[in-house]
């Protein structure tokens, strides 16, 4: 019985430090996104890393919401903090053009009576969209998250 007990405790042991070690634990990333010098609120950043030959699926895709300053801070889609190191493909995307989805499968799926309540929730929020779009969306950068992190995770949006 004594044998079993120091197993089980040098079991329990290793459970414990393994847990601790995860791999969990991405790099932080933060930054702040401008057109023509001022912070552009509302935005999606979303960081999708680049997948390689030996490498093709390097982790989750992490995103952050630019506050009213244009900063923001990256959490993969399972929740933590920071992304994947390495080079990412960076989407910008409109924060209302996923509401404007969500509503849209609303609409598919809703019966008669809430039909007409739906299409003018989405007939407000496209005048919204086209009220507040001044700067280009769904814009595609090109960034390498260092190992240790960055809090220059910086895009300057411009029109094409």
């Amino acid at each position: 019985m004594n044998h079993y007990t120091h197993r089980s405790s040098l079991l329990l042991i290793l459970v414990a430090l393994c847990a601790g070690c995860s791999g969990d634990a991405y790099p932080p990333v933060s930054g702040k996104v401008t057109y023509k010098g001022q912070p552009v609120p509302a935005i999606t950043v979303v960081f999708t890393p680049v997948g390689s030959v030996t490498a093709p699926n390097p982790g989750p895709y992490s995103s952050g919401v630019t506050d009213d300053e244009g900063n923001f801070t990256l959490r993969t889609r399972r929740g933590d903090l920071g992304a994947v190191p390495g080079p990412h493909r960076v989407g910008i995307e409109y924060i209302a053009t996923g509401e404007l989805s969500d509503l849209k499968f609303q609409l598919r799926e809703a019966d008669d009576e809430s039909k007409p309540a739906i299409k003018q929730q989405i007939d407000e929020l496209k005048s919204l969209i086209k009220s507040q779009v001044k700067v280009p969306a769904n814009v595609i950068h090109q960034f390498t998250v260092p190992k240790d992190g960055t809090a220059s995770a910086n895009f300057e949006l411009n029109q094409k």
